[in-house]
């Protein structure tokens, strides 16, 4: 199913400093309550807020990745297909999903996000830059389109971005991007797992 790879753990580092610039920032309170210190005491108040904001930051992006590496499997696939979750990049990130065909003809690169559907629009006469966005009309938080495109064109896959929630349907661009909107299944037919048709 593949190999052993070093967990990539994006939020390792907020957790870990955040809990220290925490403690520096409480001692500094406290030092500064001993000695009545107004500088030091608001010198702290901000270096303790920046510590809870990183361990906020950290639990969340924790909360993310565990919630992604639940959403899909390797015992989802059929046994001789090659899965890899959390799979590192040169240009820095990973790619949620690497799934890869028995024969080796076809490789993804699918990037898992929780809203519930994207909305495609067209240019034109095919003139100008596609814009992407939320059903509500709102542009996309952060850039996942662009995630998506730069991680699989750095290990030479198809890019796959899945809304795991939503429901609609799947929408196959010409710059090679699949979008789709629903369930595991539904991602599954979409990179040709037949093997899961009606689940």
């Amino acid at each position: 199913m593949g190999a052993n790879h070093a967990e990539f753990k994006p939020w390792a580092n907020d957790l870990k400093y955040g809990f220290i610039i925490l403690l520096v920032g409480v001692a500094a309170l406290w030092l500064a309550w001993r000695n009545a210190a107004l500088p030091l005491g608001v010198a702290a108040v901000a270096v303790t807020w920046f510590g809870q904001a990183k361990l906020r930051r950290g639990y969340y992006r924790r909360r993310g990745k565990r919630i992604e590496v639940a959403a899909l499997r390797a015992k989802d696939l059929p046994s001789d297909w090659h899965f890899q979750a959390g799979r590192r990049v040169q240009t820095g990130g990973d790619i949620d999903f690497y799934v890869e065909s028995p024969d080796k003809e076809k490789k993804f690169a699918i990037e898992h996000k929780t809203f519930e559907s994207i909305v495609v629009r067209h240019t034109w006469l095919g003139l100008g830059e596609t814009k992407f966005e939320m059903a509500n009309g709102k542009p996309l938080r952060g850039d996942p389109v662009g995630q998506t495109l730069r991680n699989a064109r750095a290990v030479g896959a198809t890019p796959v971005l899945w809304l795991s929630r939503g429901n609609a349907k799947t929408i196959k661009l010409g710059n090679g991007l699949i979008i789709v909107q629903g369930g595991r299944g539904k991602l599954l037919r979409a990179i040709g797992a037949r093997w899961f048709l009606f689940f």
